[in-house]
């Protein structure tokens, strides 16, 4: 999946970079930025399930939910494990992307160019 998924952001990325059509640009910029969040969640669910032991889809799909108090208490103690882990991951991807593309801009000044990481 992710290697089709960076495969697609690249054509979307070239797509941004070659066109004069603002719609087109628009299109691909939002179809971008979907295709870029659903990479982070499936790399994001991948990462807490080896590294942390826990199947993370099953805290957020509905019709789950546990039946007595000893199910909830592992339910919460999950998500106090999760949370934190979730929230710094995608604290620490937002930022360097931010930081990667103000630096790509910087270093290449010249031209119309639509860079996404």
């Amino acid at each position: 999946m992710c290697i089709v998924g960076f495969a697609f952001m690249y054509i979307f990325s070239y797509i941004c970079a070659k066109t004069d059509s603002v719609f087109l640009l628009a299109l691909c910029s939002l179809l971008t930025g979907f295709l870029r969040m659903v990479l982070m969640m499936v790399n994001l669910f991948t990462l807490i399930w080896y590294a942390g032991g826990m199947e993370a889809t099953r805290n957020i799909t509905p019709g789950l939910e546990p039946k007595d108090a000893s199910g909830w208490n592992k339910l919460d103690i999950d998500r106090c494990v999760s949370q934190p882990a979730v929230y710094l991951f995608f604290m620490i991807l937002g930022q360097s992307g931010t930081a990667l593309t103000g630096l790509a801009v910087l270093l290449n000044m010249s031209g119309n160019m639509c860079i996404t990481l």
